[in-house]
């Protein structure tokens, strides 16, 4: 059988059939874990109701919503109910093309021009109260959000809600519902020796401002569909329904421990990274397809060989993908699925590079609850457990070995490194839906996994500020300019008096960068916070404007964080198949 008719058939497989008139349930009929998952699930979508328009959520019954839910119980008295605060919550499917991308790095720190709000440049602010008083800025690296997917909006906005509460306790506000708490540490910031001379201890310019999760909190991530990537990839796997779990108590979740995977299926795809797939990559799908055949071609001739030796089945194509994702190298798209995110995070934490300088250690998530397409085995394996038992990733193998290392100082601070951890949550299926009563039209020919299509390019993103009493008050984000859909927010009509202005979100990387920056000079960090940087509030716009200047900052303020990032990207079985922005400023830890 040719490439091609394998390819062919492997899509008829993909495809189902239905009469003329057949319909089904918007969401599948299914059961919960347990009382806590449903508990996340409806305060979820109950703040996906009160801050996004309803005209909006009218004409979009279907929709993916993320959330980042803090679990506040500070009382052990098991009578006294916890309670449950939003953090950061997205709505969004869609991301960046290839060429948007390419654009972005072409022109960082040029002068194209783009209209920002003072409250997002800055982060004085928790609101757009000023949103109307504009300043034309260069267009700078990290302006546009280049993932709008629910899960990483929601991500985002987390992280916004942290540097927030941070800045509250310094300067001495009083904080509603805190979930942090701030301390000082003891740590000196001297100059040790290393391997090739001198280097920089963790943060040279670190302040002694450490803070914590509050006594009492704990994090958990809310999904109103499987993470797109390998969450969606229904194979290697026994599969089983899920029971409900009635025993548990309204703020107890199941502790399961998670079982080894094996990785005899590495080859088939099992454990692979996956990217999203952009559909308008036409020039690099030429490409693609003949280094495919170049690759079956290549697989034949080397047919002979041992099966260790030969190329993995899973790199010559991606028809065994899920339906949206490719393979990273076949140069159809270069952003991350949500799938390997997460998994990313469960390793090195919720709170981004710039704000572990300030954090005592990494912000996992406790839960992961999950709604449709929610599977508990694969899902385990997408978010956490692929990252497990690996030989060639030192994070997980010196962990097991502490005890046989001897007397190699290196080994011993990589051991000790905090952010070198997999960390598994406990992952939970839930019976709240977000649409009860919609149903779909399954009439014709439809490709497995994909018979819900979501139409809107606006996506929403919304984190707890000071304009609580204010209805729908979540950012709208076009998904495929990344930039903020209107000047008003509130609304779902184009603005066409500012049609003009470009607005960038409060939550993309340029904003946040610079939330930090004023955050680590209010406790005293002495960093160089860009090239361009001049003494002065007036040019604090000018730090980080490139990718390049964003790394070294990270590397100065969080060496530890990415350190233990390298390691995993560069040294895992499997991640070190991540497709970096710029890899070539990253730094290469060796084998």
């Amino acid at each position: 059988m040719s490439h091609q008719a394998q390819q062919d058939l492997q899509k008829q497989q993909q495809q189902q059939y239905h009469k003329s008139g057949s319909v089904r349930h918007a969401e599948k009929r299914r059961i919960g874990t347990c009382p806590f998952a449903d508990r996340v699930a409806r305060i979820s979508i109950q703040t996906y109701h009160e801050r996004v328009p309803e005209t909006w959520r009218e004409e979009n019954k279907q929709v993916c919503l993320a959330t980042i839910v803090a679990h506040i119980k500070r009382n052990s008295d098991e009578e006294c109910r916890g309670h449950f605060q939003v953090l950061g919550m997205g709505v969004g499917t869609k991301f960046l093309s290839e060429k948007i991308l390419r654009e972005e790095y072409q022109v960082s720190g040029t002068k194209n021009t783009i209209v920002a709000a003072s409250t997002a440049v800055l982060g004085d602010d928790n609101s757009r109260t000023n949103i109307d008083s504009h300043r034309v800025l260069p267009l700078c690296y990290g302006m546009k959000v280049r993932d709008s997917h629910a899960e990483v909006l929601a991500r985002r906005a987390f992280r916004r809600t942290l540097a927030l509460e941070m800045k509250g306790h310094l300067s001495g506000q009083s904080v509603t519902n805190p979930i942090l708490t701030l301390r000082r540490s003891l740590e000196n910031d001297n100059v040790e020796k290393g391997q090739g001379g001198e280097r920089e201890k963790e943060g040279r310019g670190r302040s002694n401002i450490i803070f914590s999760l509050a006594r009492g909190v704990t994090i958990h991530m809310y999904t109103s569909s499987a993470p797109c990537g390998n969450s969606c990839l229904k194979k290697f796997a026994k599969m089983s329904r899920e029971r409900y779990d009635s025993t548990l108590g309204m703020d107890d979740w199941p502790k399961d421990e998670h079982e080894p995977i094996g990785r005899h299926s590495m080859h088939l795809g099992r454990f692979s990274l996956l990217v999203k797939r952009d559909n308008h990559a036409s020039s690099q799908e030429k490409t693609a397809s003949t280094t495919i055949e170049e690759s079956f071609q290549q697989e034949k001739k080397l047919s002979h060989m041992p099966i260790k030796q030969r190329k993995w089945p899973a790199n010559v194509d991606d028809q065994w993908c899920p339906p949206g994702t490719t393979l990273p190298h076949l140069g159809r798209g270069s952003i991350h699925t949500c799938s390997d995110k997460i998994c990313r995070w469960n390793v090195i934490g919720l709170q981004g590079s710039l704000l572990s300088s300030l954090l005592d250690a990494p912000i996992y998530m406790e839960t992961l609850t999950i709604g449709r397409k929610f599977t508990k085995c694969i899902a385990q394996r997408a978010v956490c457990c692929r990252v497990e038992d690996s030989g060639h990733w030192s994070g997980t193998k010196r962990k097991r070995q502490d005890k046989q290392i001897q007397g190699d100082a290196s080994s011993h601070e990589e051991l000790l490194n905090p952010w070198c951890k997999v960390h598994h949550p406990t992952v939970m299926g839930t019976s709240v839906y977000m649409d009860d009563l919609g149903v779909l039209d399954m009439s014709g020919e439809k490709t497995i996994g994909q018979d819900v299509r979501f139409q809107s390019s606006l996506c929403w993103t919304w984190h707890p500020n000071d304009d609580e009493d204010i209805r729908f008050n979540a950012e709208c984000i076009n998904g495929e300019t990344g930039l903020l859909h209107c000047n008003d927010s509130h609304t779902t009509q184009k603005d066409d008096t500012n049609k003009d202005k470009q607005t960038m979100s409060l939550v993309c990387t340029y904003a946040l960068t610079h939330q930090f920056i004023n955050l680590a000079r209010t406790v005293g960090m002495e960093v160089d916070f860009g090239r361009n940087h001049r003494d002065g509030g007036g040019d604090d716009e000018k730090a980080c404007t490139t990718l390049n200047q964003l790394r070294e900052l990270k590397y100065k303020v969080a060496s530890k964080y990415e350190d233990a990032k390298d390691n995993l990207l560069h040294n895992h079985d499997v991640f070190y198949n991540w497709n970096r922005r710029d890899d070539s400023k990253s730094r290469k830890i060796t084998k």
